[in-house]
């Protein structure tokens, strides 16, 4: 006897049953263009604002390359550039830095302009230019404001900077651009042309310190990558820093932040489920007479799995376009209300494929899931079996009038008692869905706008001095941002009702011997069962230094 493989029939079926049923395919491909739509939505959100976090990790490493290679030499640089795992360097020779002690606890190089490292560390000018000119120079603000330079082009720029070699210079430039630098809080770099640079540095460019940002094929492990780079090319005795966006402490930080925005797909889940679930159900007595006329002609329970599985996968990719767009487009209104602070719309700015393809998938698999469940009881019956179950569930005749006809209220309420269980998990899910919405309604409306705004800030407005609006700056006396006589016309003003001010200043003490060992005794405490409070901070590498000056030190 031959086995019944045809799949060919099946595939026929499957595209007459939506030319035969239109309406009911109709409701199915409306329902699964509603679920695709929520699970796009769903995963593009969550895929920025976990983004967003690492993008804000980026920008406190204050660079995109993975890694960022300090103190090289042309021909160093050359030979870690030829390293098959790099994708593509950029680098930037430095004559020095700038020591001026207005500049605090930040690292400023003076370097030769380069527009794509410029780019690689989000430090070409907004307003203005790189320089052009001998003379020229383009800084970023936190820089101009410790130094107390004006904000406006030609303004003069006298800096105090010390070579590789330790000697210690002193230049006039002509300010030429300046941009706003939220990544480089810590490092920057003042841009100058090379032929100011072969003015002021003899020997330029041979004595340049280079400075090299490398990205990788698989930026993965980044540290072992980097001594593996180092020690491939026989390159030594240089010092490197990774990203912060690719340490594994902070990707896990930022994945867990992202974690209640993915969780609504559980309930999109369970509602589209049951939305298709009880269309399909509407038509369950037809079709189980149309597999159970099927399996007579002699179709097998596989090419019946087959059947469904090739009706999902059509109505799955009739919803999918529509559905796309109806996600992105709540995507588009309703993410920079979650992901603030950027210029760009988060929609934009961290859309890729994943999110989509992701959705696609989900779709399917919930299609399949409603089509096979119903399925699976009769799979296994014999032709005789599922007639004779279909007939015991269709309704009778009693509570029908004397024409034989029944009311669409009646007729309801008799398709909701056929199948209990199903009416009850429905009735459970529109609950559950009742309660989410009213308890995401409450607690957006429940804020007294006062007491959260008295609780943010004190204050409606708040006026920094320019050289101390960072902790890691140091305020500059020159400066005078903020005068006596700024604050008397602010109190003067008829709509102002008052003015307070607060001065601060920045001590540099040293812990005694008892207070560094409780410190440090502190954090080699167990935090949990699997680590101790100091390797509990493994995503915040300054601070760390931070502890591990203290320890050693003792300054603070």
């Amino acid at each position: 006897m031959l086995p019944n493989n045809n799949l060919k029939i099946c595939h026929t079926l499957a595209r007459r049953d939506f030319k035969f049923h239109k309406v009911k395919n109709l409701l199915l491909a409306f329902a699964v263009v509603l679920i695709t739509g929520l699970y796009a939505f769903t995963f593009l959100l969550g895929s920025s604002v976990e983004n967003a976090f690492l993008l804000n990790f980026e920008y406190q490493y204050g660079s995109t390359s993975h890694i960022l290679y300090h103190g090289l030499t042309a021909h160093q640089a050359d030979k870690l550039a030829q390293h098959p795992n790099v994708k593509s360097t950029v680098r930037i020779s430095a004559l020095g830095q700038l020591s001026d002690e207005m500049m605090g606890v930040r690292s400023v190089k003076l370097a030769v302009t380069d527009q794509d490292y410029a780019e690689s560390i989000l430090s070409v000018p907004t307003t203005g230019r790189l320089p052009e000119k001998a003379g020229e120079i383009a800084l970023d603000e936190f820089t101009m404001d410790s130094l107390g330079v004006l904000h406006e082009l030609g303004a003069p720029v006298s800096i105090q900077w010390t070579d590789s070699k330790g000697g210690q210079h002193s230049t006039d430039f002509t300010l030429c651009g300046w941009w706003a630098s939220p990544t480089n809080f810590t490092e920057a770099c003042a841009w100058v042309t090379a032929e100011c640079a072969a003015g002021l540095l003899t020997g330029y460019p041979d004595t340049a310190s280079v400075t090299m940002g490398v990205d990788l094929h698989q930026p993965k492990e980044l540290e072992q990558q980097a001594q593996q780079i180092m020690t491939d090319q026989g390159v030594n005795q240089i010092t490197y820093t990774t990203n912060l966006a690719y340490n594994e402490a902070r990707m896990e930080m930022a994945s867990k932040q992202a974690t209640p925005f993915y969780i609504p797909a559980l309930v999109v889940l369970l509602c589209g489920f049951l939305m298709i679930y009880s269309i399909i159900h509407v038509a369950m007595d037809q079709d189980t007479r149309f597999f159970a006329g099927l399996k007579t002609l002699g179709m097998t329970p596989r090419q019946i799995r087959w059947f469904l599985l090739e009706k999902a996968a059509l109505l799955s990719l009739f919803g999918l376009l529509p559905g796309w767009l109806m996600g992105f487009g709540i995507h588009y209104l309703v993410t920079p209300r979650i992901v603030t602070g950027m210029e760009q719309n988060p929609a934009i700015y961290f859309l890729s494929w994943e999110p989509f393809a992701l959705a696609a998938l989900s779709t399917f698999g919930t299609v399949l899931l409603a089509y096979f469940l119903p399925a699976a009881r009769t799979g296994g019956m014999m032709p005789k079996q599922m007639l004779r179950n279909s007939d015991e569930q269709a309704p009778k005749g009693r509570g029908r009038s004397s024409t034989g006809k029944v009311s669409i209220l009646r007729l309801a309420l008799r398709s909701l008692w056929r199948n209990k269980g199903r009416t009850l998990l429905s009735l459970l899910s529109l609950l559950f869905s009742l309660l989410l919405l009213c308890s995401t309604w409450i607690s957006y409306t429940s804020y007294d706008e006062g007491l959260y705004l008295n609780g943010m800030s004190p204050w409606d407005y708040t006026i920094e001095d320019g050289s101390a609006a960072s902790t890691v700056q140091r305020y500059n006396p020159n400066n005078r941002a903020i005068t006596e006589q700024i604050v008397s016309d602010l109190r003067g003003r008829s709509e102002v009702l008052e003015v307070s001010v607060l001065k601060s200043k920045e001590v540099e003490l040293t812990a005694s011997d008892e207070l560094r060992q409780r410190i440090v005794d502190f954090y080699n405490e167990p935090y949990d069962e699997t680590m101790t409070r100091r390797e509990s901070q493994a995503a915040y590498p300054d601070w760390c230094a931070g502890l591990d000056c203290l320890e050693q030190t003792g300054s603070y």
